[in-house]
């Protein structure tokens, strides 16, 4: 079978797509937008704003796409819908100041990102690119469609096919990474009154058993904790909301490290801990955990400040972190808590 002459120029033209995507939109996420969002964002910065016909025309977005990413930045504050002056029927979409502020900002910053890989190209060199682009799109445009199969045109017709069509994908959280999510802190928030309470009772049969429960808790939590970590590695965060400020970002992503790495540690310094005062970890009573240091009682005492100062700090940074949830969710009125808790969901 003859090869097309035509084939290496799509594959170039494909691969120059995806690079260009690539290079873009790691940008974009950076900033705190999605692409969609930023193509929209951008389209209406230093406008009285568009109708969604319009923004459908300038945008590479599709109608069904379209609804969805404004949905989203309307629940972010960032564009508002009001009525058409002209025309009853259709509703203006506009920047709000929030998001004028955000396309001041952003839509400059990515300009100089995509200045440092493109800049160098001399002006004759960028026009014949852009030639040959609208040519190759114009022989597109003018070429005869093909017609739908039947089969496609009865799937089409179908409602359900319509709903999935015009249905927007949530981002957020894998079901793993939410019930290991859950799983830790329900087991957190056993293990941390119980270690408070037990602390203050008389030496007794009671008060040991209650220390082999909040040991096995521990144990628990730093296995799921360290599946958490695995898992997270390979399936990665969801990106922050659109608009939200660098600081609030890099507020977020350190409070998320900081937990894990005093869940790993808790659990850790509790059993040196309990390996210094001579009391050895036998897991759900059943398997015996190797001591990890001789037995020391000014070890152990030491020992006992750590994990106490590591304990509230880990539940000073829980109340930072659910404080800072359900802000997301009663003032910012974003998706935040619904990636972690779908049935809060505000997309579905």
């Amino acid at each position: 079978m003859p090869r097309e002459p035509f084939l290496p120029m799509l594959r170039e033209l494909a691969r120059c797509y995806q690079a260009f995507e690539a290079y873009s939109g790691a940008h974009i996420r950076g900033l705190g937008l999605t692409p969609a969002q930023f193509d929209i964002v951008a389209t209406l910065g230093n406008t009285p704003g568009m109708s969604f016909k319009e923004l459908g025309e300038k945008t590479l977005i599709t109608k069904g796409t379209l609804t969805g990413v404004v949905d989203r930045l309307e629940a972010q504050r960032l564009v508002r819908r009001s009525a058409s002056a002209e025309d009853g029927r259709s509703m203006i979409v506009s920047l709000t100041p929030a998001g004028a502020r955000l396309f001041d900002r952003a839509f400059v910053a990515h300009l100089d990102h995509l200045r440092q890989a493109l800049g160098d190209l001399a002006p004759a060199q960028l026009q014949r690119v852009e030639a040959a682009l609208r040519s190759l799109r114009e022989t597109f445009e003018s070429a005869p469609a093909a017609e739908p199969s039947p089969a496609r045109c009865r799937s089409q017709q179908d409602p359900a096919h319509r709903r999935k069509k015009m249905t927007l994908p949530t981002v957020g959280y894998t079901r793993t990474a939410i019930g290991l999510h859950w799983l830790i802190a329900l087991l957190i928030f056993c293990a941390f009154p119980l270690g408070v309470y037990m602390h203050e009772l008389p030496f007794s049969p009671g008060r040991l058993k209650l220390y082999s429960y909040h040991k096995w808790i521990g144990v628990t939590v730093f296995l799921l904790a360290v599946a958490r970590v695995a898992w997270r590695i390979g399936h990665p965060a969801p990106p922050p909301p659109a608009g939200m400020p660098a600081w609030q970002r890099i507020a977020s992503v350190a409070t998320h490290h900081l937990l894990y790495v005093l869940i790993l540690a808790v659990p850790v310094s509790g059993w040196l801990m309990s390996s210094a005062k001579g009391f050895q970890t036998v897991y759900l009573g059943i398997i015996p955990l190797p001591d990890l240091l001789t037995k020391d009682k000014a070890v152990g005492d030491a020992l006992t400040t750590v994990h106490q100062v590591l304990n509230f700090t880990m539940a000073a940074l829980v109340i930072t972190h659910l404080t800072a949830a359900l802000k997301h969710f009663f003032v910012d009125r974003d998706e935040v808590l619904g990636r972690m808790i779908p049935l809060l969901d505000r997309k579905k």
